[in-house]
């Protein structure tokens, strides 16, 4: 295996086929998609007084970091998002220095979960 992701699971190494790496991000999305769906339905049916507090204020929190965290960040889902989309917001010559320096920031946090390498961060415009 390439490397421990933050999550536990490990990154499929580079010389691996896309086929296998799109099985397991297929997977990890499907098995937080799963888990979702059980815990949405036990607690509507049986803590139905509680559901609509709990599901809002805690559990759909939960669910966005597990999703984040524990799936686009292993399969690399969550740099090319962040880093791509926030490069192109605005022009090139346009941007605000303060507004680069907060995409980049953001981006090594994700890179520092995921193992992306450093070096393609500092590259980026």
């Amino acid at each position: 295996m390439a490397g421990a992701a933050f999550s536990g699971f490990a990154v499929a190494p580079e010389s691996e086929s896309c086929s296998s790496a799109l099985s397991f991000s297929t997977a990890c999305c499907g098995a937080s998609f799963f888990a979702f769906a059980f815990f949405f339905f036990f607690f509507f049916f049986f803590f139905r007084f509680f559901f609509f507090f709990f599901f809002f204020f805690f559990f759909f929190r939960f669910f966005l970091f597990f999703f984040f965290f524990f799936c686009a960040s292993n399969t690399g889902a969550f740099e090319l998002i962040c880093c791509s989309v926030s490069a192109q917001a605005s022009p090139a010559g346009n941007k605000p220095k303060n507004a680069r320096n907060s995409a980049r920031k953001i981006c090594r946090i994700e890179s520092s979960v995921s193992g992306l390498p450093q070096a393609w961060l500092d590259n980026k415009p």
